[in-house]
């Protein structure tokens, strides 16, 4: 089993439907496709928050999840088969499109991904409608607080 972290909104942090990546697409989900973002470490989680929120803003409604993972369903895609510019282009079709294939296969639970921020750490996207995504579990809900001197 593997270890997870998501960093987000109270109000949201135990929706484990990825209906939050659906409704918006992000780097590696088209719009429509449902994922659930994760990361191997509760610091490239705040990190991953930090690049999104606008300047001084001081978030007090966030809390983080610890879940596990079966790691037996997982699959990578390596960086260099990325298109060159994917760190700085995160609305990049080809890497969408590779979400969305990920998603679409239900081959695999997991699929780990190279972080934009951070080159030697890596998220985990989870497809929620693949029919291992019971095994997932969450395993602790807390409060976040963010250090006034990140911001």
């Amino acid at each position: 089993m593997m270890e997870l972290y998501r960093v987000g909104k109270k109000k949201y942090i135990e929706d484990m439907s990825g209906t939050g990546a659906r409704l918006t697409g992000n780097r590696w989900n088209s719009k429509g496709t449902a994922m659930l973002y994760t990361s191997g470490t509760l610091s490239l989680c705040l990190l991953e928050c930090l690049v999104h929120f606008p300047p001084a803003y001081i978030p007090d409604d966030y809390a983080f999840v610890k879940l596990f993972c079966p790691d037996d369903s997982l699959t990578e895609i390596m960086t260099d088969t990325l298109p060159g510019h994917w760190k700085v282009q995160a609305d990049d079709e080809r890497t969408k499109q590779m979400g969305d294939d990920f998603v679409r296969a239900q081959k695999h639970l997991c699929v780990k991904v190279p972080s934009a921020i951070v080159a030697t750490e890596y998220n985990y996207l989870l497809n929620p409608h693949h029919p291992r995504f019971s095994e997932v579990k969450l395993l602790e809900v807390k409060d976040f607080i963010f250090d006034n001197r990140l911001f």
